[in-house]
C-alpha cells in the first residue's frame, strides 16, 4: 500500500509540474515528456498486486479484471437493476437493450448478459422461458448494456398481455448477477408496473395483443383472419357477436 501511496504522490507532482510536460530525449531514443514516461512505466493502484504493469497498461492474473485488477471476475457482480424502472414501452422507443445498473462490470472475452424470457396472461399468471447468453457491452464499471432477443412472431392468437425478460450479468460467463426484470409493453392499450422484481400489468382500453401491437376490440387478429378481438379477449370469428369494421 506504502508503494501505491508513494507512486500516487510522484505521478501528482509529475503532473503538476510544468517542465514535466516538456518534450524530452527518452531512453530508448524516442522523444516523449517527462509526464508520458512516468506513464509508460506506472499503473494505477500498481494493479491490485494482481497483476503486471506493461506500457501502462496493467495485464491482469487469472480470475481478475477491470483496468486496475481489482474485481475479482469469478464472484456475480452487484446489481441495483434496471435504468427506466425496468420498463420498457414499444411506443416511445426500440426495446432491443436493457442497461443494468452495477458494480465492478469488467469487459473481456468471457463478460455476457443472461436473460430468461417470459409472458404474462390475463390472470397475470407468469410463464417462464429458457435462460439464453446475450451480448454484454460495458458502458463503465457501473452499467452494462444487454442485448434483447426480437419479440416473437405471433401467428394465431393467445393470451400473452405482455412479455418481457428477467437480465444478469456476469464477469466471466459462469457466476452470474440477480435478475432484474425488464416488461415490454403497449401504452396505448396498457399499463405495465414493476416493483421488487414483481411484474404486473392491466389493460387500459378493450383491447387485444398480438406481439407488442395493440388491437382494439372488434377488429381481427392481424395474422390470424380466424379470431377477432372481442373486450380484451380473443375469440373465434364465428363466435364473435359484433359487427366487424370494413376498409
Amino acid at each position: 500500500m506504502a508503494v501505491a501511496t508513494a507512486t500516487e504522490q510522484c505521478g501528482r507532482k509529475v503532473m503538476m509540474n510544468a517542465t514535466a510536460a516538456a518534450k524530452s530525449p527518452a531512453a530508448n531514443g524516442t522523444t516523449a515528456s517527462q509526464w508520458e514516461q512516468f506513464q509508460k512505466v506506472s499503473c494505477i493502484y500498481e494493479c491490485s498486486h494482481r497483476g503486471t504493469c506493461v506500457e501502462g497498461e496493467c495485464q491482469c492474473e487469472a480470475g481478475y479484471g477491470a483496468s486496475d485488477c481489482s474485481v475479482d471476475i469469478t464472484e456475480p457482480p452487484r446489481t441495483f437493476g434496471l435504468k427506466e424502472d425496468g420498463v420498457c414501452d414499444v411506443t416511445s422507443r426500440t426495446c432491443n437493450v436493457s442497461h443494468m445498473l452495477t458494480e465492478h462490470i469488467v469487459q473481456n472475452g468471457f463478460s455476457n448478459c443472461r436473460t430468461r424470457s417470459f409472458e404474462i396472461d390475463y390472470n397475470n399468471s407468469v410463464t417462464y422461458g429458457e435462460a439464453l447468453p446475450q451480448a454484454l457491452e460495458v458502458e463503465s464499471i457501473a452499467e452494462g448494456v444487454c442485448s434483447l432477443p426480437a419479440a416473437p412472431l405471433v401467428m394465431s392468437a393467445s393470451n400473452t398481455v405482455a412479455r418481457g425478460y428477467l437480465v444478469s450479468v456476469s464477469n466471466d460467463g459462469k457466476a452470474y448477477s440477480d435478475e432484474s426484470a425488464v416488461v415490454i409493453f403497449n401504452s396505448s392499450c396498457q399499463e405495465c408496473d414493476v416493483a421488487n422484481n414483481v411484474v404486473t400489468c392491466r389493460f387500459v382500453s378493450q383491447a387485444c395483443k398480438s406481439g407488442d401491437v395493440c388491437v382494439s376490440s372488434g377488429h381481427p387478429h392481424p395474422l390470424d383472419s380466424c379470431h377477432v378481438c372481442s373486450d380484451g379477449q380473443w375469440v373465434p370469428s364465428t363466435a364473435f357477436d359484433g359487427e366487424l369494421p370494413t376498409g
